[in-house]
């Protein structure tokens, strides 16, 4: 059945021209593998910061720009997809993509941020977060490709690499069907929901996750010495850090000092700023002392 999105036949409405589901498959593929690595290998800048929907609808508008009209627009209609195992997933109404997109961000600016999380329990924050995420679905197609790209961005941040290819699509496709809103169709009309089980992801992050190897540069000292850009390429949570090195220029610049004096002011601002990075880092490493966690799953 026709949609906004797809044919008459069920094919997604492409830019290609592709009126074969396995023809588009194989060219939809080929283009967001490329476009991913552009993303991961820091060749393009996505202009957004923190880890919310803006990030995702970012991600996804440029995995998908030469495939879709609609990359990087959320959808209007509901979504459900059958499990190659059976049954199937339902995915948030679109009327409430945005308001569970907004929850969960506050559950990635927590984990981004936190302090002295041991490996473990960055694995097992980062499966609750993509579980969270994969049941929202907020696109008509390329949910998981995009989400992926989302996931090693935000691991990142605490120092932890995901690697995909570790495991099968068919595994990952389980593990997501099992982990959300799925049930199976009484009569191929009423939906009898199963319980979530969050296990197979977890399982998944277990072959996934490693620590990363060490970063190019610290934080602090790719915002005080790299071009925007490359900092930015190999830190992108330091975005917030650059947005308030901006407004903090737009001040100085205000004032009536001459060029040289501004400049010297930015050079003192942006080294204070950098010791406050390297501050909060090592304060990150520190091993724990007591029971609290600074992140909430």
């Amino acid at each position: 059945m026709a949609n906004a999105y797809t044919d008459g036949k069920g094919v997604f409405k492409n830019l290609l021209g592709q009126t074969d589901p396995e023809a588009l498959r194989v060219a939809e593929y080929a283009c967001t593998k490329s476009r991913s690595a552009e993303i991961l290998g820091g060749h393009v800048r996505l202009n957004v910061s923190g880890f919310g929907l803006e990030r995702q609808v970012a991600i996804h508008k440029h995995l998908f720009q030469d495939v879709y009209e609609w990359a990087g627009k959320i959808r209007t209609v509901p979504s459900s997809k059958r499990a190659e195992m059976g049954g199937v997933t339902r995915f948030a109404d679109p009327d409430a993509i945005v308001s569970a997109w907004q929850a969960l961000e506050k559950k990635t600016v927590a984990f981004a941020a936190a302090k002295q999380l041991g490996f473990g329990e960055k694995r097992e924050a980062l499966a609750s977060i993509l579980i969270e995420a994969n049941r929202i679905h907020p696109f008509p197609e390329g949910n998981g490709r995009s989400l992926q790209v989302f996931m090693k961005q935000l691991a990142l941040e605490q120092d932890v690499n995901l690697d995909f290819a570790k495991v099968s699509a068919r595994d990952w496709n389980a593990a997501s069907a099992v982990s959300g809103t799925h049930g199976r169709l009484f009569e191929g009309m009423h939906f009898i929901p199963s319980k979530p089980d969050p296990e197979p992801i977890k399982s998944v992050f277990a072959q996934v996750a490693s620590p990363a190897a060490a970063r190019d540069q610290s934080k602090a000292a790719a915002f005080r010495d790299l071009p925007r850009e490359e900092a930015l390429r190999q830190h992108p949570g330091l975005a917030a850090d650059f947005q308030k090195l901006d407004a903090m220029s737009k001040v100085v610049g205000a004032q009536s000092l001459s060029p040289e004096q501004q400049q010297v002011v930015l050079t003192r601002l942006k080294e204070n700023m950098s010791a406050g990075i390297e501050r909060n880092s090592q304060h990150s490493s520190e091993p724990k002392r007591g029971p609290e966690r600074d992140i909430d799953r």
